[in-house]
């Protein structure tokens, strides 16, 4: 008898559309599902097209080399027969001990991301591949943390051995541990901790800071570093900071995306950065081209901005209004030093040569590091300032905060301001008004 046919010998299920029978198949093992290549042609691409690949029958105990060549072979194969077209949503692994074998078994594997993974009942997870060079991890909506728990120190360990790394993008919640080689050949790193602050409490959160401050010293040696402001949020409750996070020698760029509530965290961060020299403040994540094209250009925006300082100048003011300008803001800034700078905050920006706040919305903590940056860094060569959507000049405020943002003083005698063209048009449209209506 066929099963899979009516009464009439209609076959209900194989006229099923691809999706609904995906979705049917998504509650089987992934031995089971190749089995059912045998029924027909159709049936022969269903199951090499379907999103979910679940190995957890073939779980041992403590499997015989026999056991695990089996299993391997059975991977390797049911890849292998994928189609093309055909993207995986999510592979299952029921224990510990067979995600070790399975990356430990990829000797040649050089790019790996895992997007929207759960952890429930794996209390460890490790990746051991020499020749890995690019790791994602992207949890933005699923959580290391089982349900209804909310102490990130019951989690998931997180195990990475990878010598050969270049580039590591972590977004995820804080993990029970990170157990982390250094990676000596670190390129480029990017960093967002996912975490509740609000149901934490404070021996959690101090926990917290501690496993993040654990994580940043296997990127000691990452040349770019990108930080998200929940990351230094988090950050800033770990105790004696200073102290327990590393010196990044070799970090040249620091990109800081999202607003920053944590300002003690990240002149932290500037200080485990002596030879910074580019620095950008970013409102959401830029994607790679993005960050290079900011990174890349920071010498092509020193020698543009040179060629409209005088123009700009002209907008800003004159020297004596630079001088009226430190006048206006020499004690609300000495004041917010003293809170979250030592008495020698040249320290933090010994070697910094360009600055871009992109996104530019005029939020306090904008202007807070503006100021700090200009009356600081000696070795400045340009400021480039770039304005979100809210931003745009429409009332006498905004035309007024830009004004003094361009005559504040400046430690370095070089430091010039780069703007978009559209931005200096539109000053100087407002100026212009604005002088009309005084006359």
């Amino acid at each position: 008898m066929d099963l899979n046919k009516g009464e009439e010998g209609v076959d209900w299920i194989s006229n099923l559309p691809d999706s609904l029978i995906h979705h049917i198949l998504s509650f089987l093992n992934i031995k089971h599902v190749a089995q059912t290549s045998v029924l027909s042609k159709r049936w022969s691409y269903i199951w090499i097209t379907v999103p979910i690949l679940d190995f957890q029958d073939w779980v041992c105990i403590r499997p015989t080399s026999s056991e695990t060549n089996k299993f391997m072979d059975f991977v390797d194969g049911t890849l292998h027969r994928r189609h093309s077209g055909a993207n995986i949503q999510r592979v299952a692994f029921s224990n510990e001990y067979w995600n070790e074998k399975l990356f430990s078994n990829c000797p040649v594997l050089e790019d790996f991301s895992m997007e929207h993974c759960t952890w429930f009942g794996i209390p460890s997870f490790c990746i051991s591949t020499p020749a890995l060079k690019h790791f994602k991890i992207d949890n933005w909506e699923d959580e290391w943390l089982p349900r209804g728990e909310d102490d990130g120190l019951r989690g998931c360990t997180l195990k990475v051995d990878a010598p050969n790394l270049e580039t590591f993008y972590y977004n995820g919640s804080i993990a029970k541990e990170y157990v982390l080689t250094t990676f000596p050949l670190l390129l480029r790193a990017v960093v967002q901790f996912r975490f509740k602050p609000y149901v934490a409490t404070r021996e959690q959160r101090i926990d917290h800071g501690a496993a993040i401050s654990q994580f940043l010293r296997a990127l000691v040696n990452v040349k770019r570093l990108s930080v998200s402001g929940d990351t230094l949020q988090a950050l800033s409750f770990a105790e004696d900071l200073l102290e327990k996070l590393p010196t990044f020698h070799n970090t040249k760029d620091l990109i800081v995306y999202e607003e920053v509530t944590a300002d003690k965290a990240l002149v932290a961060l500037l200080k485990a950065t002596p030879n910074l020299e580019s620095l950008i403040f970013y409102g959401p994540l830029p994607s790679d081209d993005e960050e290079e094209d900011y990174v890349a250009g920071s010498d092509a925006d020193a020698a543009e901005g040179e060629d409209n300082h005088d123009s700009e100048d002209d907008v800003a003011g004159s020297d004596s209004d630079a001088s009226e300008g430190e006048d206006n803001h020499g004690s609300e800034n000495d004041d917010w030093t003293l809170d979250v700078v030592t008495a020698d905050p040249e320290c933090l920006f010994l070697h910094l040569k360009s600055v871009y706040f992109l996104e530019f919305s005029g939020i306090p903590m904008e202007i807070r590091w503006l100021k700090l940056i200009l009356k600081n860094a000696k070795a400045l060569q340009a400021m480039s300032i770039s304005t979100c959507d809210k931003f745009l000049f429409n009332t006498r405020r905004e035309v007024e905060l830009m004004v003094e943002i361009l005559s504040l003083p400046r430690a370095s005698t070089s430091c010039v301001f780069k703007l978009p063209s559209w931005l200096v048009s539109k000053l100087d449209q407002a100026l212009l008004a604005d002088d009309k209506d005084n006359d």
